[in-house]
């Protein structure tokens, strides 16, 4: 029997190591790593840790293992590792101690998207399908050659928690796969197409600021992408930073002589109606920064950078 070493984060690699428990393949296990999320709306890695304590699989924190990584994978004598959800650099070291070497899963249906957040990066590009890519570890970035891989078709009006919600479900799914191809002995793969690849760079909090000059479609996206589990779109009101939660392109523009993209045109029912770039947005649900819902009581107000708020 295989004796896997799995690295897990996120509520993918939760919900992929549930699948394995509640199928009875806690045995296939040798032990678990994962580490403490930050900028997320919910860190997992309790609960993969706690899920690992009731099925007595061995768990640690990257910390403790990553500077002796390359000696616990030989002492341990895992027979393979998977990563999912995983942030920081594995060295292919460990290799030489696996029977099965280090597989890795991306969010995107590879060679498209390499790197950073693809999914949001799929959506902000306007696709109606992403995917999961299960592939073999390789020095330069999501270069390796495709073990698996699962596409999604994701409608317009579904935001980022659902689609993360139905990526896990591909993520748990295929793990099972992987250790059952393991078990097998039958792993095939296959090499990369260099000519389709393209790459995603990575996102920080000062990325998810909303744009108002940008199209009225463009900025939804830019709403459903950055969601849960992400911290969210924000811009500014009155002075305030507010998170954009769920908004609505309106289908008919105004053909304004001026047009000044952030200002609101109208409110109703604590709904305001923003001037974008091009077509204009109405913002169906937003926040203060401590949660409580944001409340539109000014029309004469302009959303966006602080210094240009309530101008």
């Amino acid at each position: 029997m295989i004796k896997i070493l799995l690295f897990l984060a996120t509520e993918k690699g939760f919900r992929s190591l549930k699948k394995l428990t509640d199928s009875g393949r806690a045995s296939e296990i040798g032990c678990v790593v994962s580490f403490h999320e930050t900028n997320v709306v919910h860190d997992w890695s309790e609960d993969i840790r706690d899920l690992c304590e009731a099925f007595r699989i061995p768990f640690r924190f990257w910390k403790t293992v990553r500077n002796d990584l390359d000696a616990f994978v030989r002492e341990e004598r895992f027979s393979g590792a998977v990563a999912i959800s995983w942030k920081y650099l594995i060295p292919l070291t460990i290799n030489e101690s696996l029977v099965h070497p280090l597989i890795v899963f991306h969010d995107s249906l590879l060679p498209k998207y390499r790197g950073f957040t693809p999914t949001a990066t799929a959506i902000l590009c306007g696709d109606d399908t992403v995917g999961v890519s299960a592939l073999f570890a390789t020095e330069e970035v999501d270069r390796g050659a495709i073990v698996l891989q699962r596409s999604l078709a994701i409608p317009k009006d579904m935001y980022m928690k659902e689609i993360v919600d139905r990526q896990a479900e591909l993520y748990a799914e295929m793990l099972s796969d992987l250790l059952t191809g393991m078990n097998s002995g039958d792993l095939s793969a296959v090499p990369q197409n260099e000519s389709e690849a393209t790459y995603s760079i990575w996102r920080d909090p000062s990325d998810c600021e909303i744009q108002w000059a940008d199209s009225a479609n463009r900025i939804y996206d830019f709403i459903r992408a950055l969601g849960d589990p992400y911290l969210g779109a924000y811009t500014y009101y009155d002075g305030s930073k507010i998170i954009i939660r769920r908004s609505e392109v309106l289908k008919e523009d105004l053909p304004f002589a001026i047009r000044q993209p952030g200002k609101i045109w109208s409110i109703r029912d604590n709904i305001p109606a923003v001037i974008c770039g091009s077509g204009m947005l109405c913002i169906l649900e937003a926040e203060q920064e401590d949660g409580t819902p944001a409340l539109f009581s000014k029309l004469r107000c302009r959303l966006g950078k602080r210094s240009d708020a309530g101008q």
